[in-house]
């Protein structure tokens, strides 16, 4: 697309060059057209450096404008003055006239990506600008420890901070080879001993207790007995490999941190991974105490993080105001405001953001997305449509919230303004600017 207008550019700037050609041909520059076929035939058109007593109206008569169709657009030039009479003003330069008009073709714009949307008035919240980050959601983070004493082996897919990992996915192995005082093979052992023993033995009552040879509390007993031996050798076999105890992720996620090595030592309860079930996370938002009385009227957030940069709406992502704080934190001196919102990796926990809390207001205000406004060395102007171009229109602006801008002067309802590709616009006019000057310096007496 970028390509598409540089050779746009590229086709204008040869019209500018036959300008300055040994003929010194004069060209037309009321207009920007950008993709349209225009041919100007200048004939009998010369200038002498030397000599100005030539007769202008023999010169006009010959001076004739031959319009070829065209190829891509019709732009109808009945309304335009086409004025090639030379006014020469006591320091002797030419007078034109120039059309404020931006013509670009429909096709062009297209392909060139330029949309467009009309002004309209729409409530526009207090924006109040804070600074915060990214936090894991309490209870979303599931943390793995040991079930034994023993070395870390890890798995042979290596596991990093962020990898993915799937409920009962294998992540490590804890080995108690070489450690004599506590062989997680020989509990493994004693613990299936007791198992098989206990389940013998309380078999063996149960029919006794048919017979009537043992009491109902003696029998009762014995189930206990087995049931407990059964849950303690499940459980150590549970993941239980010729090299030591499988540990595996409790769940589906990400693993957010890893806590040991290729070779620790660890003891047992010893924590080894975290996973993360990335459901939501929480913005927490830090306000300064200034804003402390507009807290209660804060409905929603729009937020950006260095991962991202694009501002991200809190209502769109379907999230929402937890809780704010009462009082100023002693370790920051600022306020916290809390939102829940869906997990999602363009703005991953840990995060830095910036963020700008909305406050409930009912008043309609004309807003125009951001995108949409050029700033000009701290002068503000977007592009209003109409079926004959574009116009370069100044404007005033307010508040903005990161993703919408008030504007105060300049637009009113009901305008179209272009929006996306508005730069490209900017572009165009900037060519037809450049073409006018270089016509001028071209054109010698």
């Amino acid at each position: 697309m970028k390509t598409r207008i540089l050779f746009i550019c590229l086709i204008y700037a040869g019209f500018v060059s036959c300008g300055q050609q040994n003929n010194h041909s004069q060209p037309e520059t009321p207009h920007v057209h950008a993709n349209c076929s225009h041919d100007y035939s200048h004939e009998g058109h010369s200038h002498d450096g030397h000599d100005h007593g030539h007769d202008h109206s023999a010169d006009q008569k010959q001076h004739s404008h031959d319009h070829d169709d065209h190829t891509n657009c019709d732009h109808s030039h009945a309304d335009h003055d086409h004025n090639h009479g030379h006014s020469h003003s006591p320091a002797g330069s030419p007078s034109h006239d120039h059309d404020d008009l931006i013509e670009i073709c429909p096709e062009t714009a297209k392909a060139a990506g330029i949309t467009t949307a009309q002004v309209t008035r729409k409530p526009f919240a207090q924006v109040i600008p804070a600074i915060g980050e990214i936090l894991p959601m309490q209870g979303d983070i599931v943390t793995v420890t040991a079930k034994n004493e023993g070395f870390v082996l890890l798995d042979s897919k290596r596991v990093f901070s962020g990898t993915a990992v799937r409920s009962g996915e294998k992540v490590m192995v804890i080995t108690t080879q070489g450690i004599t005082q506590d062989n997680y093979t020989e509990t493994l052992l004693q613990a299936e001993i007791a198992y098989n023993n206990t389940r013998q033995a309380y078999e063996r009552n149960r029919e006794l207790y048919r017979d009537k040879l043992v009491t109902l509390t003696e029998l009762q007993n014995s189930e206990a007995e087995f049931k407990a031996a059964e849950l303690r050798y499940n459980n150590l076999r549970t993941g239980f490999e010729k090299d030591g105890l499988r540990v595996t992720a409790p769940t589906s996620g990400y693993v957010t941190e890893m806590l040991v090595n290729e070779g620790d030592f660890v003891s047992l309860g010893k924590p080894l991974f975290t996973v993360s079930r990335n459901r939501d996370v929480v913005l927490r938002a830090e306000v300064s105490p200034q804003y402390m009385s507009l807290l209660p009227k804060v409905v929603s957030a729009n937020f950006r993080t260095s991962a991202s940069g694009a501002f991200y709406s809190v209502t769109d992502l379907g999230g929402k105001i937890t809780s704010y704080g009462r009082s100023v934190e002693s370790s920051s001196l600022l306020v916290p405001v809390y939102f829940s919102i869906p997990y999602s990796p363009e703005y991953p926990a840990g995060s830095y953001a910036e963020i700008k809390l909305l406050t409930a207001d009912g008043n309609n205000y004309i807003v125009i997305p951001k995108e949409a406004i050029i700033e000009d060395f701290g002068h503000y102007f977007v592009y209003v449509a109409d079926e004959h171009g574009y116009e370069r229109r100044d404007i005033r602006i307010g508040g903005s919230n990161g993703i919408d801008t008030q504007v105060i002067s300049g637009l009113t309802e009901g305008e179209e303004i272009v929006v996306t590709g508005a730069n490209r616009v900017k572009l165009v006019e900037r060519l037809g600017a450049l073409g006018a000057e270089a016509a001028h310096a071209g054109h010698s007496h």
